[in-house]
């Protein structure tokens, strides 16, 4: 039962982890791109979760459903942001896109339990996959697709691994902190590693 506290965390922490990392491979390479693989990534993930009859291959696919989020959501909103004029239209579709992702949080949440209490709860698995086939069409129909407008020769390495690898740490000890405890010796240990890793990635 121990390991079943990382099938919520999981996704967290690499979610967390690596969002800024998927920002900029969204610069690098498209957004298009990036956009539509994260999609697959949390459709197929989804999938095996699904599928999963151990607590170790349930707690892979949120591993690979939060890296596939971590994805898609800077690609998204960076698409969004591109998409329309500075000004009055840009903070009109950036309120829309908040307040529908809070929206569809709540929902998100009440789907959820409704059909864990109904067919199980595999079927809250089993739905992302259906969503990410619907939403691929209209990415390719509405989303131009691009080049990669930084060049890769510009890409950081030492600074993207000391910024995911701090970011990492940080939500790892966030998630791990309610039950190991905040004053425990690992977790400080792990929140000054954190710092540690950020700053040098701050100095890099």
């Amino acid at each position: 039962m121990q390991g079943l506290q990382w099938v919520p965390a999981g996704y967290l922490l690499t979610y967390g982890g690596f969002m800024l990392l998927g920002g900029r491979a969204a610069d690098l390479l498209g957004r298009r791109r990036i956009l539509v693989v994260g999609v697959v990534v949390i459709g197929t993930s989804s999938l095996v979760g699904g599928f999963a009859n151990t607590a170790g291959v349930l707690v892979a696919a949120r591993l690979a459903q939060g890296l596939g989020a971590a994805m898609t959501l800077p690609a998204a909103l960076s698409i969004l942001a591109t998409s329309f004029k500075e000004g009055k239209d840009r903070h009109t579709a950036l309120g829309v896109w908040g307040a529908v992702g809070g929206f569809a949080s709540a929902i998100g949440v009440l789907a959820g339990g409704l059909l864990t209490l109904g067919p199980g709860w595999r079927w809250v698995m089993f739905v992302n996959p259906i969503v990410c086939v619907l939403v691929l069409g209209p990415i390719f129909r509405l989303v131009s697709a691009e080049l990669g407008h930084a060049e890769r020769r510009h890409f950081d390495a030492v600074g993207a691994i000391l910024v995911t690898g701090g970011t990492t740490l940080l939500v790892y000890a966030l998630v791990q902190a309610p039950s190991v405890g905040w004053a425990d010796p690992r977790t400080v240990g792990e929140l000054v590693g954190a710092g540690v890793v950020l700053a040098a990635f701050d100095q890099a």
